[in-house]
């Protein structure tokens, strides 16, 4: 079975948003469950009453959302199920047209039969990298799965310990800020991956970087940095498995093999 679990917050959005998660994941298979997931209390339940909602935990975001409805499910997965998680921004903020919508499920579908056929660590998504490769955690890769839509194999989840989000104790210790000297202290993130970060975040030109890099509240950019950290665990754990990382855009795979 395919489980779709997507984390809405925005009003604007999240109507939208579900009506084209439903879609998409029966595009892949009718076996599939959705659970909606918020972290905004204004919008439980509020449409698609029918289906599953849990309120999530904003702790770390979309991960610890996207944690809230994980649990709900924990105990029923089977080693040939897949996960599907979204936000309510993968049809807003990225491309979604027609062939978007047919290369990520044709991807995603050959994904969930590959590991219905061989279990194994699978990871699928729009992949990026900065050409190096990085260490968090004491696991490398050197490529990522952006979050905003991806597959995670019933393998990979398990090495995962069946969460998404890191600890926050674990990520408080690999990047805090120091009021002292007003400068951030890392601990097993590898350098190369916190210049990434730091350029990403603090960049010299406020257009190269995060859209809200201009924002004056350290501690929501700490909030994001750990999002960012996040994000890359997911897809260096599964590289330091074994597993496969997997671009779902057809063209973008092409162009990486004829690069090879």
């Amino acid at each position: 079975m395919i489980y779709g679990i997507i984390l809405v917050y925005y009003p604007k959005y999240y109507l939208r948003a579900i009506s084209e998660f439903k879609n998409f994941l029966n595009s892949i298979s009718m076996d599939n469950k959705i659970i909606i997931v918020t972290n905004n209390q204004k919008l439980f339940k509020v449409g698609y009453e029918d289906e599953i909602w849990v309120m999530g935990n904003n702790i770390n975001w979309d991960f610890s959302g996207w944690d809230s409805g994980a649990e709900t499910i924990s105990d029923k997965l089977q080693e040939k199920d897949s996960i599907i998680f979204a936000n309510d921004t993968f049809c807003h903020h990225n491309p979604w047209g027609k062939f978007e919508k047919l290369s990520a499920a044709l991807t995603f579908k050959y994904n969930y039969k590959l590991n219905k056929l061989t279990p194994k660590p699978i990871l699928s998504g729009h992949v990026l990298t900065f050409d190096q490769n990085f260490d968090i955690l004491g696991n490398k890769s050197n490529v990522w799965v952006s979050t905003y839509l991806f597959m995670v194999s019933f393998k990979l989840f398990e090495i995962l310990d069946k969460k998404i989000s890191i600890e926050e104790k674990l990520l408080s210790q690999s990047v805090n800020y120091s009021n002292s000297d007003q400068s951030l202290k890392w601990e097993n993130i590898s350098p190369n991956l916190q210049e990434h970060i730091n350029e990403w975040m603090f960049p010299k030109n406020i257009r190269n970087g995060w859209y809200n890099n201009d924002c004056d509240d350290i501690q929501i950019k700490i909030r994001k940095i750990k999002t960012i950290i996040n994000e890359k665990y997911i897809a260096a754990k599964c590289s330091s498995a074994g597993g496969r990382v997997i671009e779902f855009d057809f063209f973008r795979r092409l162009k990486r093999l004829i690069r090879k």
